[in-house]
């Protein structure tokens, strides 16, 4: 497995004097986990969609990796469209995290490592926000995955020195993401335009209770595959979070298993 933070090198020795110094090893970025509840229905979302994917694709804090998922909530689904990306599980997660700040459910809202929020199209504010939330401590975090025959993707999870984070214990999260994909809206706020999303969430599954022995804890379980037609850019994203400050304390992105048997969406 890879662990994330964790870099290794091996050289081999040459004829030259500076073969005895020993080799230089540029640590991994740190991963920061942005979450952009969102949706079609709303006039003030694309932009702020638009960012979402310029942030993934451009990486523009150096040493640290940030890593999107566009949970689109259900909320806006009875303003005169319905949003295909939409999830009342994602409502819902807004919502938890509400409860932590008065008044602020919203879209485009943005929520950084579990920890704060920003107005989702506001790059300066959003990117304040990720680099002070990369000057905490994280975890290391290794994933595993493979497809079933039986339309399951079988996850292992390995967290290494959870407990510098403030814990011992996390939830661990897994999203199915898909990238570039686009709807042209017929009706609501946004009527007529063509809408393009990045990381957009399918599916987010908690996978189970990471509890560390001897620093290290491991999981693994099974998450509902996605249908092979609508597999497209599809990635992988599996995040620990601490339950009793919702911090994202590891997070890691792999692609996603090919799946040869894949149920139908809900």
């Amino acid at each position: 497995m890879r662990f994330c933070l964790i870099a290794f090198a091996i050289g081999l020795a040459a004829s030259s004097p500076a073969a005895d110094a020993p080799p230089r090893v540029s640590p991994e970025p740190t991963p920061v986990l942005v979450e952009l509840f969102t949706s079609e229905g709303c006039s003030s979302c694309p932009p702020a969609d638009r960012l979402l994917e310029s942030l993934a694709r451009e990486q523009p804090l150096p040493g640290v990796e940030i890593l999107v998922i566009g949970e689109h909530v259900d909320y806006w689904d009875s303003h005169g469209w319905k949003d295909p990306f939409s999830d009342p599980a994602f409502t819902k997660r807004q919502r938890w995290y509400s409860m932590h700040w008065p008044l602020r459910v919203y879209t485009p809202q943005a929520v950084i490592d579990g920890v704060s929020e920003r107005l989702g199209s506001n790059r300066e504010k959003l990117l304040k926000a990720v680099a002070r939330a990369a000057k905490r401590p994280k975890a290391e975090i290794a994933l595993q995955a493979e497809a079933t025959p039986q339309g399951k993707v079988r996850l292992s999870v390995e967290i290494r020195n959870l407990t510098r984070t403030g814990t011992s214990t996390a939830d661990v999260y897994a999203a199915i993401v898909a990238d570039g994909v686009e709807s042209d809206v017929a009706s609501g706020e946004n009527r007529g335009r063509k809408l393009r999303h990045w990381a957009a969430a399918r599916r987010l599954t908690l996978l189970g209770k990471a509890r560390s022995k001897k620093d290290l804890a491991e999981i693994t379980g099974e998450i509902e595959a996605i249908p092979a037609n609508v597999q497209g850019n599809s990635r992988l994203i599996v995040f620990a979070q601490s339950k009793k400050n919702r911090r994202i304390v590891a997070a890691v992105t792999a692609p996603y298993p090919r799946a040869g048997i894949a149920r139908s969406l809900e």
